[in-house]
């Protein structure tokens, strides 16, 4: 259990690192509310996977239309 959350206090110190100015504040904001880090960590790692797979999504789509483009000439 205690690993775990030395873990989630880890992970939490390297988004508040890495992660946009922006999005850093609005993260330190929740962790001062009180939330719980593991939950935040697990929100978090969602809300990104899910941004990368949305961005993912968007750029084949694009691809996508751009290669029916050219076989409609």
């Amino acid at each position: 259990m205690l690993k775990r959350k030395h873990e989630d206090l880890e992970a939490l110190v390297g988004m508040l690192k890495s992660l946009p100015q922006q999005e850093a504040e609005n993260l330190l904001a929740r962790i001062r509310s009180g939330i719980d880090p593991s939950i935040l960590v697990e929100q978090v790692r969602h809300g990104s996977l899910l941004m990368s797979l949305s961005i993912q999504g968007k750029s084949n789509q694009s691809q996508d239309n751009s290669s029916s483009r050219s076989y409609s000439s």
